[in-house]
């Protein structure tokens, strides 16, 4: 879509507004820290409400045929959504839930507050893809090996990486040091 305003050079990447929209195969699930637009019918193209090209190129979209949703709690809510190239792959044991769960509220009091409307973290599985993680605002987009969940050494090993980025949320979107940061996608 285009942005609503006219361009020129030098435009603030939050003065441009976009909204989103994707078709996914049948049956397929997505996770993402966009909000879906008001009347979006599921089975059509998914509508996203209007943001800003900084929010929209910081909002990772994760899809799959096998995800699952699992809430952590905390206020804004926290939410784990994991894709996986099987459905076996997705066995979350309810004592790593809790884990993921006391670290929300870890996190919450040692910074002292939230910065987000809702974070989602976005955990992929797949020996398809380089295991890796990046920090987003709302977000995090992880990656896995496929038996992260379900394999006790490679599920110890990938232990540091939702924690990780979730943290770089505050240190490394939030709060920026100055200049890191620059206004529009010309300038470096």
């Amino acid at each position: 879509m285009e942005p609503a305003g006219a361009l020129s050079a030098g435009t603030r990447s939050d003065d441009l507004v976009y909204q989103a929209s994707v078709r996914l195969p049948s049956g397929w699930k997505f996770a993402t820290a966009l909000d879906r637009a008001p009347g979006s019918a599921v089975g059509e193209a998914l509508q996203f409400a209007p943001v800003s090209l900084t929010t929209l190129l910081d909002s990772t979209l994760m899809a799959g045929r096998y995800l699952r949703d699992i809430a952590l709690g905390g206020s804004p809510a926290v939410t784990l959504h994991i894709a996986a190239d099987t459905p076996v792959a997705l066995n979350l044991s309810a004592d790593t839930q809790a884990h993921y769960r006391r670290l929300v509220g870890e996190a919450a009091a040692l910074f002292g507050a939230t910065h987000y409307d809702h974070y989602e973290f976005l955990w992929s599985l797949t020996d398809q893809i380089m295991p890796d993680g990046l920090e987003h605002h709302q977000s995090s987009d992880d990656r896995s090996p496929l038996r992260a969940l379900v394999d006790d050494p490679i599920r110890r090993a990938e232990a540091n990486l939702l924690p990780h980025e979730y943290v770089h949320s505050w240190n490394g979107k939030y709060r920026r040091p100055a200049g890191l940061a620059t206004a529009n996608y010309q300038d470096p």
